[in-house]
């Protein structure tokens, strides 16, 4: 279990690069906010804590990592949806 969850949090970094390379190239220009549907002191986000260090290495940048549980994930969308869509925001669903 352990693996997928590292694994999708791979995946997830791997798509923010792909991202900035792919054209986004002044991103991110603001913090990026994490928001992971469970709560703190997990696996989730015992990875997102690793992810942000190397996202701050990579990026220059911090990753802020909030954790929304609740809901079955639906506090964490609701919070993700609220915010604006300008791309410093993404969602870990691990």
């Amino acid at each position: 279990m352990k693996r997928i969850h590292w694994l999708a949090g791979a995946l997830a970094l791997s798509a923010l690069w792909l991202a900035t390379v792919a054209g986004a190239a002044g991103w991110p220009d603001k913090p990026v906010h994490y928001i992971i549907p469970f709560p703190p002191g997990g696996e989730s986000d015992i990875a997102a804590r690793f992810q942000q260090l190397k996202f701050k290495e990579k990026f220059k940048q911090d990753l802020i990592v909030e954790s929304k549980p609740g809901a079955g994930g639906a506090l964490a969308w609701a919070q993700l949806n609220a915010l604006p869509n300008d791309g410093s925001q993404i969602m870990g669903i691990n």
